[in-house]
């Protein structure tokens, strides 16, 4: 009896503590390339500047004077955040710290008389060139960046609104199937296989 006790406390133990394949998450339907400019009052363009220049200051540190940027070169789109409200999503597209994955990404809230950072860490920044608002059922929806990785795969990162920011729960692999049908949507779930970051494509 103690035996057979023993074993199943053992199993149990066993499969607590074994590592669990990190998981995936659908692709978001719209996710939106185009940065066609938030559509702000002149009041909500200066408190955002106010708050993006201050980003760009931290930035500039280790760039040369040729290198900085100017608010007027960012790239911005509107956000729906649910309970948080109104919000701005910016890409630093003319940064000389875009590459091959792609370019600083920070996004935005309104409060009050000024706007509040809920995207982009405190150190480094989060690369990227597309974004999709994804709604749960939560009063504050998640948000998903897309980055590129070598060898043409896409990486799609989810965040989650935890207090203060959005922060990262999930990353995976978007690789194109061989001989998949053309789609006019570059993220048709049916052209990709769908990996965890950090394990390949099967």
């Amino acid at each position: 009896m103690h035996v057979l006790a023993f074993a199943f406390l053992f199993s149990v133990l066993v499969f607590a503590s074994a590592p669990r394949p990190p998981a995936t998450f659908p692709i978001p339907k719209d996710v939106q390339e185009t940065w066609p400019g938030a559509k702000l009052t002149d009041a909500e363009k200066l408190l955002l500047r106010e708050t993006v220049e201050s980003d760009l200051r931290r930035l500039h540190r280790d760039l040369q004077d040729d290198q900085r940027l100017k608010f007027e070169t960012i790239d911005s789109a509107d956000l729906d955040l649910g309970s948080l409200g109104k919000g701005v999503v910016v890409m630093l597209s003319e940064s000389v710290l875009c590459g091959a994955g792609g370019c600083p990404i920070y996004a935005y809230v309104r409060e009050k008389d000024a706007y509040r950072k809920v995207l982009g860490p405190k150190k480094g920044w989060t690369l990227g060139w597309a974004f999709a608002v994804v709604k749960t059922g939560a009063t504050i929806p998640e948000l998903v960046i897309a980055s590129n990785l070598s060898g043409g795969v896409i990486v799609l990162t989810l965040y989650r609104y935890s207090g203060k920011t959005f922060t990262s729960e999930g990353c995976e692999n978007l690789t194109a199937k061989q001989g998949a049908p053309g789609s006019r949507s570059r993220f048709d779930p049916a052209a990709f296989v769908v990996s965890p970051c950090g394990t390949q494509a099967t």
